[in-house]
């Protein structure tokens, strides 16, 4: 069997030029910006595996973050708790506890985050999911791959991605199942 290599990062601060730089990538950087003066504060915990990576992140106060380039990512946010509010493309998407929001980061604009704000976050590259497409599909596929941006996270599909993802990242962060004997695939891919 194979090994996954996971990168574990983890974040805490009170200034937006730190988060700024937690959230950027050197292809897409982000500028953060404090909203109205309230104090911000965010507790960021991200896993990456190189294709796909998962983030768990807390926030307080009411920020603006605004990307400065495209990202090849697709995005999925999965909040548990308050707003935020996406520009992507000229549209506004809303995301909220019990809708997940999609966001293309080759589109994506904006986020205003009204804290307090949790949310889990699916990164994928788009590249990775043309490619199990064309595979699928046995087909080429030309264009940029488009997407709803909401998913319903109370029932079906969304739910089961939902519950996915966190148990994925208590796993990774070391609190079980992944550290589950149960589980040896799972166990030595976080070691």
């Amino acid at each position: 069997m194979d090994r996954i290599s996971i990168a574990t990062t983890s974040f805490r601060g009170l200034d937006p030029d730190e988060l700024a730089a937690v959230l950027s990538t050197p292809v897409s950087p982000i500028k953060v910006e404090r909203l109205r003066g309230e104090p911000l504060a965010f507790d960021c915990e991200f896993y990456s595996t190189g294709v796909i990576s998962f983030g768990s992140c807390a926030y307080e106060g009411e920020l603006e973050c605004k990307r400065q380039a495209a990202s090849d990512k697709l995005l999925i946010f999965l909040p548990t708790r308050g707003a935020a509010l996406f520009e992507s493309g000229g549209r506004e998407i809303w995301s909220r506890p019990g809708q997940g929001t999609l966001v293309d980061g080759a589109r994506n604009e904006s986020v205003r985050l009204f804290g307090p704000r949790k949310h889990l976050t699916l990164f994928i590259d788009q590249r990775k999911i043309a490619s199990h497409l064309i595979n699928m599909l046995e087909r080429t596929i030309s264009g940029d791959l488009e997407f709803h941006p909401h998913i319903d996270l109370s029932a079906g599909p969304g739910l089961a991605l939902a519950q996915l993802v966190e148990t994925t990242c208590s796993g990774l962060r070391g609190n079980a199942p992944c550290d589950n004997p149960r589980w040896p695939s799972l166990r030595s891919a976080t070691r």
